[in-house]
């Protein structure tokens, strides 16, 4: 339990570190007029700070866990026969279960000018968008999963406490004010509930890594601003099958 505490406090650590240097350094670069000398617009500067800040958070947080033995970046028990069948149910569950959030939140308050302006803001730099994704969920994944869970697991004689105690704390940003906040909070709880135990299963962040990866990227460059109704049917028909293949996968010997 210990450990667990320290790891989260250390990402915690590392995170606001970055953030810090971030905003200093986008103060400097505009202060000087820097920004000339690069060939950028002053208004673009925040963007590239805030990509060079993810660079350099994400490797070196990786680099800190797996390289002191934190974390892994290892397979698990998934042998090579299982490992592209998992990711490939682990990408069909979680392309259903984005969708699902995305047709409850159009069904209980329109999407928000800011919101629509992000989605095309991805959806026209479709390779940063990707590469962001990557990055941050195998950052993620390797610390709230290979590390904190696998301590919490280790520690608590129930693993769904350990599950939902790393669920919650990966969801909190996603808490807002309202009905729509709170169930976009809960859809965030279930998504760290199924990562979690598929991690729990396979002891391998990576089916944690591609499910969520593609989800998103589906969601944000195929699906437009109003989602149909079928899209919310087909996802809800496409859960349960998804989660009964996955766990059987995971656990065939």
């Amino acid at each position: 339990m210990g450990k667990a505490i320290l790891y989260f406090m250390l990402f915690v650590c590392i995170t606001l570190l970055m953030i810090g240097c971030g905003m200093l350094l986008a103060g400097f670069i505009v202060s000087q007029g820097l920004y000339d000398h690069v060939g950028i617009a002053k208004n673009e500067v925040v963007i590239f700070v805030v990509m060079l800040m993810g660079v350099l958070w994400s490797l070196g947080t990786c680099w800190l866990f797996v390289h002191n033995g934190y974390g892994s970046f290892s397979w698990g028990n998934l042998d090579a026969s299982r490992r592209i069948p998992v990711v490939a149910l682990s990408a069909m569950l979680f392309i259903a279960v984005d969708v699902l959030a995305f047709w409850c939140h159009h069904l209980l308050a329109p999407f928000s000018d800011e919101y629509t302006q992000l989605l095309s803001l991805y959806r026209s730099h479709p390779l940063i968008t990707l590469v962001t994704l990557v990055m941050m969920y195998v950052t993620v994944q390797t610390v709230f999963l290979s590390s904190i869970l696998c301590q919490l697991v280790s520690s608590l004689r129930h693993h769904w406490l350990a599950l939902t105690i790393v669920a919650v704390t990966v969801a909190l940003p996603n808490l807002q004010e309202g009905t729509v906040g709170v169930v976009m909070f809960l859809f965030a709880v279930a998504s760290g509930l199924i990562e979690g135990w598929m991690y729990l299963r396979t002891r391998s962040i990576w089916p944690a890594v591609v499910g969520p990866v593609v989800g998103d990227y589906v969601l944000w460059m195929a699906l437009g601003n109003t989602p149909s109704w079928w899209m919310g049917a087909a996802s809800v028909a496409m859960i349960p099958p998804a989660l009964w293949l996955l766990h059987r996968q995971m656990v065939r010997n």
